[in-house]
C-alpha cells in the first residue's frame, strides 16, 4: 500500500519506510515521523508536481491516525477510489 507525501501528495510505498531504516540503521517510527513532517524530503529527493488534495488529505490523515500508518494507506486507498484524489 501507498503513502502520500503531506507536501506534494506523491505516493510512496510504506516499504520505501522500512528501506529507509536500514539504510539509516534507525527506527521504523523515527523515519515515519521524518516522512510525515518532511514528506518526500526524507527520502532525500524534492517533492513532485503538487496535487493539492492528495497533500491535503494525506497531512489530515497522518494527523489524525498518527501511527497506525496502515490505516492512513487505507484510507488513502480508499479516496483515490472515491476520485477525491
Amino acid at each position: 500500500m501507498d503513502i502520500r507525501c503531506s507536501k506534494c501528495g506523491e505516493p510512496w510505498a510504506i516499504d520505501s519506510l522500512y528501506d529507509l531504516t536500514a539504510e539509516n540503521e534507525s527506527t521504523f517510527d523515527l523515519e515515519r515521523g521524518r516522512f510525515y513532517s518532511l514528506g518526500c524530503a526524507a527520502f532525500g529527493t524534492g517533492h513532485g508536481e503538487v496535487m493539492p488534495m492528495a497533500a491535503e488529505i494525506a497531512g489530515m490523515l497522518q494527523d489524525i491516525m498518527g501511527d497506525d500508518i496502515d490505516a492512513v494507506a487505507s484510507e488513502l486507498e480508499d479516496a483515490e477510489y472515491m476520485g477525491l484524489i
